[in-house]
């Protein structure tokens, strides 16, 4: 009778432990869609909210100014701010790096170095996510 009664108690164990170690193998909450959704969230999205550019200097320093307020509507992060001056079919592209909270405005400057050539010219800036 003894022996009859450990038997049952190890096997009441064993299906104890089976049902727990099985409970966490088929587990139904997927946390792949929840990587998912986070790691698509968490990009910044940039805009230009506006470029204003005005010009500088004379024939041999001449210079477009470009002022440029990005704003982040997206997750904080690192973007690029891409901007270029075209001039009689020439174009000069610079960038820089600016890292931006959500929600956040940011003011910014570009300066690019022109030869006078006479006529008109023509900026433009973008954003890019690095």
């Amino acid at each position: 009778m003894r022996g009859c009664r450990f038997s049952g108690a190890i096997m009441a164990v064993t299906l104890v432990l089976l049902m727990v170690f099985m409970g966490g193998c088929f587990n139904t909450s997927s946390s792949s869609g929840t990587a998912t959704a986070i790691s698509s969230s968490v990009k910044p999205e940039p805009v230009i909210d506006s470029l204003t550019s005005t010009t500088s200097g004379t024939e041999g320093a001449y210079y477009a100014i470009l002022d440029i307020k990005v704003k982040n509507n997206g997750a904080e992060g690192t973007i690029l701010v891409i901007a270029s001056v075209t001039q009689a079919d020439k174009t000069i592209q610079n960038e820089m790096p600016v890292y931006l909270m959500k929600g956040v405005t940011h003011e910014m400057k570009m300066t690019f170095p022109l030869v006078w050539k006479g006529g008109e010219w023509k900026a433009e800036a973008h954003t890019a996510i690095p």
